[in-house]
């Protein structure tokens, strides 16, 4: 054996781990602190409570999580889950999270913050049957697509709010071929009322272009009967490389 091979040991790999994740704990609790001191968070939290109220949701019973990213990996993400941190803490609800990127070390993260790690890919078909926050930061939209599309029925949508891209933005800067791919995004618009959130983070690329999107029920009212009539499953084969986004 030459003399420059170096033999690490089980245990002492099993403890540079652990000490890894003590480090990333650490780290993000620092982040976490700074997040809910910042007045995006303030002014967030504020958002939500006037819109909780106004619709009289009594509060959320649950935020789901969609499109996080590895929280170990991405500077964005640790900040985008610092604020998730916030809500639940603020709101004292559960959390229901998936990305199919998360680590061992994030699943670690996650336990210590007690959140529901969701064990199976659902491309974002989730249905819900309580007050939710649907928490999707910079996600493909093909899971916001997904997720209307499983909850395509106005008793469903009067319960969630969804913090996520603009879709005002979206619609606005997609080509009308494209759009045709997004078609539960693209209805919906016409029934939520969409509140833009003042980017003073100091990271500006962190919250950039995220809004909160809600049910109105004056927009409810405009609706023609067979508005929610359209069911058909979504199918983005012919999205063009562009747009397309991978999921798995």
């Amino acid at each position: 054996m030459s003399s420059d091979f170096v033999l690490v040991s089980k245990k002492k790999k099993s403890r540079r781990k652990a000490d890894d994740t003590t480090s990333l704990l650490r780290r993000i609790s620092s982040i976490c602190e700074e997040v809910s001191s910042s007045s995006y968070c303030d002014n967030l939290v504020d958002i939500l409570q006037e819109i909780s109220s106004k619709q009289e949701l009594n509060s959320f019973q649950n935020i789901l999580c969609y499109g996080l990213g590895s929280v170990e990996d991405f500077a964005n993400s640790k900040y985008q889950f610092g604020l998730l941190v916030s809500l639940k803490e603020h709101f004292k609800t559960k959390v229901q999270i998936y990305d199919p990127n998360f680590r061992k070390d994030d699943l670690t993260l996650f336990e210590h913050y007690q959140f529901d790690i969701i064990e199976e890919n659902e491309f974002g078909k989730r249905s819900i049957d309580s007050t939710t926050l649907v928490f999707l930061p910079h996600c493909p939209h093909e899971l916001l697509n997904n997720f209307l599309w499983k909850n395509w029925d106005i008793t469903s949508l009067k319960k969630c709010v969804i913090f996520g891209n603009s879709i005002g933005h979206f619609i606005e800067n997609t080509p009308l071929k494209t759009k045709e791919t997004f078609k539960y995004i693209c209805r919906v618009q016409s029934l939520v009322e969409e509140v833009s959130l003042d980017n003073r983070f100091k990271f500006s690329d962190v919250f950039n272009d995220l809004a909160v999107h809600y049910i109105s029920e004056e927009n409810i009212d405009q609706l023609p009967c067979d508005f929610f009539d359209f069911d058909e499953e979504p199918n983005y084969d012919t999205l063009p490389v562009e747009y397309r986004k991978t999921l798995s």
